[in-house]
């Protein structure tokens, strides 16, 4: 009986326990795989994006910079290269010496006009010689351009003068001083000034004058009836600043205006912020009149400044509006015009 029981002791004993396992959550382990791949999707697509933004983004500039590049060649090959040809015309077209044959100044000038352009006949015309010209304007016609000219020449002429000389005539054993009256050719030059329009047409990048070149009267360009840029200040409800601010802002303006007329940009640097400078062409003299405004952000200044030319006693006086704003306890200019109208 007592074997029996220890028997059934000892196999309680080699029974092996049961394993406790937890329970799997396979629902919460799908959507955390999930999730990760949706942030790896998500990251990529941002970086692949940003890539192509950023490749996009330097083709628009480099497109950008060739359309400038182009625009610049387009100006220089269409306009400049025409005018070189108009201004070589124009030294050849008055280039005409006195006694100069008609076979030599053909084949200087048919190179410069179309085919079958009749040249003209110097035969019976006076010489001439260019003194100056200038591009005056251009004129856009249907298939070419008149380029117009302001011009100044000299037409030559040889006139018969006389004159008084004296030669040596022997009286019987003497040689003595006799005036005589000789007759010679002069050489007479008359100055024109007039404006010449020269007709080109380009083919080809190339350019020749299509039509006669004609001449006109420079016109009056002058007129009084513009009206007078002044200190428009008054009409927008500004306050003048106190006596002792306008002594400060004169005092400012005093130092500012040395430094401007005998500085360099580095040191002019330090007082404006978009620096300009006389470079010592001319010295200061004094502030002729200053009007000085409160403003939202600091001071606007109308002033007329005197300056004195270093080689000579003369005088300018010039126009002034400063935007005053405070730098470092300072008065600074964030902007400068050379006008007293606006601000």
């Amino acid at each position: 009986m007592m074997k029996n029981t220890f028997e059934h002791f000892r196999k309680i004993q080699k029974k092996t326990k049961p394993k406790r396992k937890l329970p799997k959550n396979k629902s919460s382990g799908k959507w955390l795989r999930r999730g990760i791949w949706l942030t790896i999707f998500l990251v990529g697509f941002a970086g692949l994006s940003g890539y192509f933004k950023s490749v996009r983004a330097l083709k628009e500039i480099e497109s950008t910079k060739a359309s400038n590049v182009n625009a610049q060649v387009v100006s220089v090959t269409t306009d400049r290269p025409m005018e070189i040809f108009a201004e070589n015309f124009i030294k050849a077209y008055f280039h005409r010496p006195l006694l100069m044959e008609q076979e030599s100044y053909t084949d200087g000038m048919k190179k410069y006009f179309a085919n079958g352009f009749p040249l003209e006949d110097i035969s019976n015309v006076g010489a001439r010689e260019l003194i100056s010209s200038s591009l005056f304007d251009v004129e856009k016609k249907k298939n070419y351009s008149v380029l117009i000219y302001q011009v100044a020449y000299n037409n030559i002429t040889n006139q018969m003068a006389t004159r008084i000389k004296q030669v040596p005539v022997k009286q019987g054993k003497k040689i003595v001083q006799k005036k005589i009256t000789e007759k010679y050719t002069k050489e007479v030059k008359s100055k024109v000034t007039c404006l010449v329009h020269v007709p080109v047409q380009s083919v080809k990048g190339a350019y020749s004058v299509v039509d006669a070149v004609y001449y006109t009267t420079i016109p009056n360009l002058a007129t009084s009836n513009g009206d007078v840029v002044t200190d428009d200040s008054a009409n927008q409800d500004l306050d003048a600043v106190s006596t002792k601010q306008q002594g400060k802002v004169e005092s400012f303006l005093q130092n500012f205006f040395e430094n401007y007329a005998s500085g360099t940009k580095e040191d002019m640097a330090f007082m404006m912020k978009n620096p300009e400078t006389l470079d010592g062409m001319k010295q200061y003299k004094e502030i002729v009149s200053m009007r000085a405004y409160n403003q939202k952000q600091g001071v606007l200044v109308k002033v007329k400044v005197s300056f004195t030319d270093k080689q000579s006693s003369g005088t300018d006086v010039e126009n002034f509006t400063l935007d005053l704003s405070k730098k470092e306890g300072q008065y600074f200019v964030s902007k400068l015009t050379h006008t007293l109208g606006g601000n």
